[in-house]
């Protein structure tokens, strides 16, 4: 039965070892698989990062050049004398002359259709200091007074007197618009000049020089019809451009927000798509790296199970071995006590044999008288049936001790000792030892009894030798019954002068002793040690005032388990 157990014990081990690793593969796989995927999300976002600062400063750079353009014709249109004289008598009230004047400006080789064709501006327009507008022409040779429509910005150049550009909000992203203060050969302000460059040829420009897939200039009020794209610009404030890869075409889209003049208020997107192979390529050595790990790991996985299931079974086979050994060593060590207790054994008989012999011999002489004595001879014979039942009661107790019984009983723990104390009683008065029970004679111990009496032996046995050995006079054996709620507990304590302090650490473990060859074989209070934690129980040892004490305590039948 104890085997069964012991089998059901190991193979729910195994099922608890397997369910462990299962566990903790899983939550290795798990934790490898976040980290992995947070790995591939941090390097699309920083090339996503690099690609948004990448096409913001390729942006710039266009747009700087374009700056760089209209800042070099301010300055040629200033280096004109005819233009800058013209603009001069811009004050006239003759309406003649002025008309003639805006003729002669028109009609300025300089900046005549063709000149603006060849430097792709699209229009320019001559403002004066009082925000009037002057002139405005483009490349279809339309000459006109106009009515402006950024006379914020005219009004902000005429008091500033310092150049400023970019969009419009009225342009609907269609110019790129630069606006220059003119200034006379005396350093008198004349105005101001806008020179507006179209948006299309800007566009051109950029996806030509950076060979992107797609770009485009989107307004606002647009965008509201382009899902896709509305779905990307962020609910807060749009003030940085970002990226995002598109994971159904394998294409980066960046957003550069496009914003007015002053007011800085959001007027629409530049928009730059490509194709990237590189994310792809991020996100295919993220899986292929996933599936080496999975394999790699699951592999490493089986074999430290492997070995660690073929060192549990090692573990076992060497335990089973242990455990057969353990039990030679109790069977050797009941075997010692066997030779002991026959010896008891017959100095416990040799008295009571001598006492009925002599009974024996005196009713013989009674009955063998001339005046017999009946009523004597019953009394001798009662005193040897008394004699009798003593030898009967030792011989019995003597058989239920080597009867191989190994099955826990709820037992009083007193009627175990009183049958060791029998076992051992001419062993006990041959050296002189009392003892003495003392504190709940009632207690009932789950134990298993004949183990139970091997222990009381060799504890016995142990402070018999140090009595002699230590040459005690007034020898006592103590045992004090505890019981409580959880422990029923049992302490053995002698007054034979205790263990030194080095050595009491060590008298529980296998082939450690203190005493000659002849006299032990240091496995005594090992087995008894294993006798105790096979039981679920535990014992330990610590000195007292003039001896030492063995404390043995064993879980309650109700806690158990």
């Amino acid at each position: 039965m104890g085997k069964i157990y012991l089998e059901e014990g190991i193979f729910m081990k195994n099922q608890i070892l397997l369910a462990k690793f299962i566990f903790v593969y899983i939550l290795f796989l798990s934790i490898l698989t976040i980290l992995c995927s947070l790995k591939k999300e941090n390097d699309i976002a920083q090339f996503l990062k690099y690609t948004t600062l990448s096409n913001e400063q390729n942006f710039k750079v266009l747009y700087n050049q374009y700056k760089k353009n209209s800042t070099l014709i301010s300055e040629m249109l200033q280096q004109n004398k005819e233009i800058m004289n013209i603009l001069s008598h811009t004050k006239t009230t003759d309406k003649n002359l002025k008309i003639i004047n805006q003729k002669k400006l028109l009609d300025n080789p300089f900046i005549s259709y063709k000149v603006l064709k060849e430097v792709n501006i699209k229009e320019l327009h001559f403002i004066l200091p009082n925000n009037e507008s002057y002139l405005f022409f483009s490349q279809s040779k339309i000459y006109k007074n106009y009515s402006s429509n950024f006379s914020e910005i005219t009004e902000y150049i005429n008091q500033t007197k310092k150049p400023i550009g970019g969009f419009i909000q009225n342009d609907k992203l269609e110019n790129i618009t630069f606006f220059h203060p003119l200034f006379s050969s005396k350093h008198k302000y004349l105005g101001a000049i806008a020179i507006s460059f179209d948006t299309k040829i800007f566009n051109n420009n950029f996806h030509t020089t950076n060979n992107q897939k797609f770009t485009a200039f989107t307004y606002l009020p647009n965008i509201t019809y382009n899902k896709q794209l509305l779905s990307k610009i962020p609910h807060d404030k749009f003030d940085n451009s970002y990226s995002f890869y598109d994971y159904s075409d394998h294409t980066i889209t960046t957003l550069i927000p496009i914003k007015t003049i002053i007011t800085e208020e959001l007027l629409g997107i530049f928009t730059i798509q490509n194709h990237s192979t590189y994310i792809n390529n991020i996100i295919n050595t993220y899986y292929i790296s996933l599936l080496l790990f999975y394999l790699f790991f699951s592999a490493l996985f089986i074999y430290i199970y492997k070995i660690n299931f073929k060192f549990k079974n090692t573990i076992k086979q060497l335990a089973h071995e242990l455990h057969i050994q353990e039990i030679i060593l109790f069977k050797k060590s009941k075997m010692a006590q066997l030779g002991e207790m026959i010896d008891s054994v017959a100095h416990q008989w040799k008295t009571p044999i001598s006492i009925i012999k002599l009974y024996a011999e005196h009713s013989i002489l009674l009955l063998q008288s001339k005046n017999k004595d009946i009523k004597k001879v019953v009394e001798f014979q009662n005193k040897s049936i008394l004699q009798i039942n003593h030898l009967v009661n030792t011989i019995d107790e003597f058989k239920a001790f080597y009867k191989p019984v190994s099955v826990l009983e709820n037992i009083p723990i007193k009627a175990v000792i009183d049958s060791t104390l029998i076992l051992m009683k001419d062993e006990l008065i041959r050296h002189t030892i009392n003892t003495n029970i003392k504190g709940d004679t009632t207690s009932v111990f789950s134990i298993i009894p004949n183990e139970f009496k091997h222990i009381l032996i060799n504890l016995f046995n142990n402070s018999k030798d140090a009595f002699i050995k230590n040459d005690i006079d007034n020898r006592i054996i103590t045992l004090n019954i505890i019981n409580d709620y959880k422990y029923s507990q049992l302490e053995i304590y002698d007054n034979a002068g205790g263990i030194p302090e080095d050595v009491l650490n060590h008298i529980f473990e296998p082939n450690f002793t203190t005493k000659n060859n002849e006299m032990g074989d240091g496995v005594g209070l090992y087995i008894v040690k294993k006798i105790i934690e096979k039981i679920d129980g535990k014992i330990e040892a610590h000195n007292t005032n003039d001896g030492v004490c063995f404390k043995i305590k064993i879980r309650n039948i109700d806690f158990i388990g």
